[in-house]
C-alpha cells in the first residue's frame, strides 16, 4: 500500500494488521486508535483475532456516521484466516478492496508506477522495490508529500516497519545568508489615511 499526503499515521491494531491515513492528521490518528481499541476489545470478547474485514467495517461505519467531518482518508491492510487484503477508505465511508492502492496528495503519480508494474504473485524484494519508485514518484510530483520512504511490510507472523527505506528528495543546505542591513533598501514616500470606524451598540 502507499500512502502519499501532508500527513501519515501508522497505528499498528494487531500483530498482523496495519491502517494509515492522510488528511487531518488528528482525525486520522484518533479514528485508528478508536479502532485499534475495539479491535483488542473484539479479540478479548471473542477469544480470537478480529479479521480485517470487520475492523474495516467498522471503520466505515464510523466515517458514515459522521457524514464527511471526519476528514481522513484511510488505508487498512493485513493478512488474516481469509488471506491478503487491502482496503482503501473515504472519509464518507466509501471504500475500494483492491490488489494494489494510493491515496493523498501524491496518489496519482505513484498509481501510475503500479499499474505499469504490478503482477500478482511478486517476490518480497521486487515488491518494495516497486513500493518505493512508487512512493518515489507521489514524493517528486507532489511539495506535499514529504522526502522520506518509509516500508511497511505484513505478513502473518508480524508487521516490519522500515523507517527511512529511501531518501529521493535530500533538502539542499543554503550556501548564502540572505540579510540585509536596515535602511538597504531607501523608503521614497509614506502616507498615512486615516478611516472612521462606527461602533455599534450591543
Amino acid at each position: 500500500m502507499v500512502q502519499g499526503g501532508a500527513s501519515l499515521h501508522l497505528v499498528l491494531c494487531c500483530d498482523w494488521l496495519s491502517c494509515c491515513g492522510a488528511g487531518v492528521a488528528a482525525d486520522a490518528e484518533v479514528t485508528t486508535m478508536m479502532m485499534s481499541s475495539n479491535a483488542e476489545l473484539h479479540s478479548l470478547n471473542t477469544g480470537r483475532p478480529p479479521l480485517v474485514a470487520m475492523v474495516t467495517r467498522q471503520l466505515r461505519q464510523m466515517l458514515f456516521r459522521y457524514q464527511g467531518h471526519l476528514g481522513t482518508s484511510l488505508i487498512v491492510g493485513g493478512v488474516d484466516v481469509d488471506g491478503v487484503h487491502l482496503y482503501s477508505l473515504y472519509p464518507h465511508g466509501s471504500y475500494d478492496r483492491l490488489p494494489f492502492l494510493s491515496m493523498g496528495s501524491g496518489a496519482a503519480a505513484a498509481v501510475s508506477v503500479f499499474e505499469d508494474r504490478f503482477k500478482a504473485n511478486m517476490e518480497l524484494e521486487e515488491a518494495k522495490l516497486l513500493v518505493k519508485d512508487a512512493v518515489t514518484a507521489g514524493i517528486l510530483g507532489d511539495l506535499g508529500s514529504g522526502s522520506n520512504v518509509d516500508l511497511c511490510v505484513i505478513t502473518k507472523a508480524n508487521v516490519d516497519y522500515l523507517r527511512g527505506y529511501d531518501q529521493p528528495a535530500i533538502p539542499v543546505v543554503k550556501g548564502g545568508r540572505y540579510r540585509f542591513k536596515p535602511g538597504t533598501t531607501a523608503l521614497l514616500s509614506s502616507s498615512v489615511t486615516p478611516l472612521s470606524v462606527d461602533q455599534l451598540p450591543e
